[in-house]
């Protein structure tokens, strides 16, 4: 497996802000969230990768959760250094502070949360017209592109549970710094694409698909009732929330189930 580290200046950022108690899991987050944007900014608009890029936002959610127990942590640091700062704040504000003692449980939710979240990786979404040839290709693409994610997120999850330390990535030698990969490009960089400018000055309406796509492949047992949702809504030019997946009972099954329940229902 590769090793994934953090750039120099990313680092020195990272050190000027965080003691040493929390740049480890400084080190962790700040690196996934570095592969989420440039996974996102180089595939997330790509034909297939719709489901991988509503995976890498539930991945950033967990790594944003992780930085905010980080910021509150900071602020307490910074507001005992001045009792008289420290009796301004208000009843609330205090109550949001996060403790030494504290910051190790909340970080391991966050892991928690992020560890589930990695091992729901995603297949490539329906593109129709497709051969099953183009379809194999497309689904080895993604499943190798979200498999690279997967690895930083683990990186990152063990970085959070205190399994990991920064100075393992930081490289002393040329030769180890050829074996370390820069999270920040490792899926290249984003493509600049010429914007196609129109006479009029108008805005181009945006394009309805005209045929309605013959061949799907069967929703996966542990994909979530909301993804599907928003994958029928997609192919199929509907208007956000119209789509809905019903048990026998005619009630609308949560976005958060799993269509796995949805057949259950339905078989029983």
């Amino acid at each position: 497996m590769a090793e994934y580290c953090l750039r120099a200046d990313e680092f020195a950022m990272l050190s000027d802000k965080y003691d040493a108690y929390s740049i480890d899991f400084a080190y962790g987050l700040r690196m996934l969230e570095l592969c989420i944007e440039n996974a996102s900014d180089v595939l997330g608009e790509r034909l297939g990768f719709e489901e991988f890029a509503e995976w890498l936002d539930d991945l950033s959610q967990h790594v944003t959760e992780g930085f905010e127990y980080l910021e509150r942590y900071v602020d307490s640091l910074e507001s005992s250094d001045s009792t008289a700062q420290q009796e301004e704040r208000d009843d609330a504000l205090e109550s949001d502070k996060v403790e030494l003692s504290e910051l190790a449980d909340l970080i391991r939710v966050a892991a928690d949360g992020l560890e589930s979240a990695l091992d729901n990786s995603p297949v490539a979404s329906v593109v129709p017209d497709l051969s099953e040839e183009e379809e194999e290709r497309l689904d080895e693409e993604v499943e190798s592109v979200a498999e690279k994610v997967r690895e930083v997120g683990f990186e990152t999850y063990h970085f959070l549970i205190g399994a990991q330390y920064h100075w393992e990535k930081v490289a002393s030698s040329d030769i180890e710094k050829l074996k370390l990969q820069d999270v920040s490009r490792m899926f290249g960089e984003k493509r600049v694409e010429r914007e196609t400018i129109q006479e009029s000055g108008e805005p181009e309406p945006p394009q309805v698909r005209k045929q309605i796509p013959g061949r799907f492949r069967a929703a996966r047992a542990d994909a979530s009732v909301g993804s599907i949702r928003r994958r029928i809504e997609r192919v199929f030019g509907l208007p956000d929330g119209s789509v809905a997946l019903c048990g026998p009972d005619g009630k609308a099954l949560r976005a958060d189930a799993r269509i796995a329940t949805l057949r259950r229902r339905w078989d029983a």
